[in-house]
């Protein structure tokens, strides 16, 4: 069973992106994870504040430049194990 859903939703519709995570959230019981812009975290927030309360404490909202942040430094740690021989 999936332990994390993700959904990615830099513009658009958000409504229809939630209820993508609130469908996993009901059936595998799962962290929802809803990764957008700067933007559009405010939108996100508003609509887990009214029709998706249920995942409301569950649910994470993640800035798109953290996840490339997080790929970066990932790249970074392997090529150096790599390096060393680890």
């Amino acid at each position: 069973l999936p332990t994390h859903a993700f959904e990615v939703q830099i513009r658009g519709n958000f409504y229809e992106a939630l209820t993508k995570l609130k469908h996993a959230f009901d059936r595998w019981n799962c962290t929802p994870v809803l990764i957008t812009t700067e933007k559009f975290q405010e939108e996100a927030k508003q609509l887990l504040e009214g029709s998706f309360h249920e995942m409301k404490e569950t649910a994470r909202i993640i800035d798109w430049r953290k996840i490339q942040t997080l790929h970066e430094l990932e790249r970074r740690l392997r090529n150096i194990k790599n390096e060393i021989g680890l």
